[in-house]
């Protein structure tokens, strides 16, 4: 488990070097996190807590996250973002907007870990030929206020 998060770590640090270059900079990508103690301290947030913004309000989102990169969310923010969808019984958990990049959507997915305030979202695929990278909002429901985000999108063939 921890060789395949160290893998991924690698490879998001290059595929991420790669398109930054290539994309001129995205300012929603970033190195993952360089801690080399993260993975040992890291929480993974379940992915019941964790939600993808829909097609539907992607944009309202987006629009939201164009200067932030993690927003607190009000309950009918939440609602608004998340038409339709059963939310976390938890009351002690606090839903917060947060950006994503994602690669080949159908071939990978979200996940999220937390370490002392930061939360890095990882997107992970395997994609011989990959999209270009693209802007997605999560929705993730932390126990404490977020300090720090890192995001990143790794495709291995």
């Amino acid at each position: 488990m921890i060789a395949r998060k160290i893998f991924f770590s690698i490879a998001a640090l290059l595929f991420t070097a790669t398109t930054a270059v290539a994309d001129g900079a995205d300012a929603w990508q970033t190195l993952p996190p360089v801690d080399p103690n993260w993975e040992t301290a890291a929480q993974a947030v379940p992915p019941a807590d964790m939600i993808v913004v829909p097609d539907a309000t992607r944009a309202l989102a987006l629009k939201k996250l164009a200067t932030d990169s993690i927003i607190p969310l009000d309950p009918l923010l939440t609602l608004k973002l998340l038409p339709g969808v059963t939310l976390p019984a938890d009351a002690a958990l606090k839903p917060y907007l947060v950006r994503g990049v994602a690669l080949d959507e159908k071939a990978g997915g979200f996940s999220v870990e937390t370490n002392a305030g930061a939360v890095w979202v990882m997107f992970n695929c395997l994609s011989a030929a990959p999209p270009p990278p693209a802007h997605r909002a999560l929705v993730v429901y932390l126990a404490s206020p977020p300090t720090q985000l890192f995001v990143t999108a790794t495709a291995l063939q």
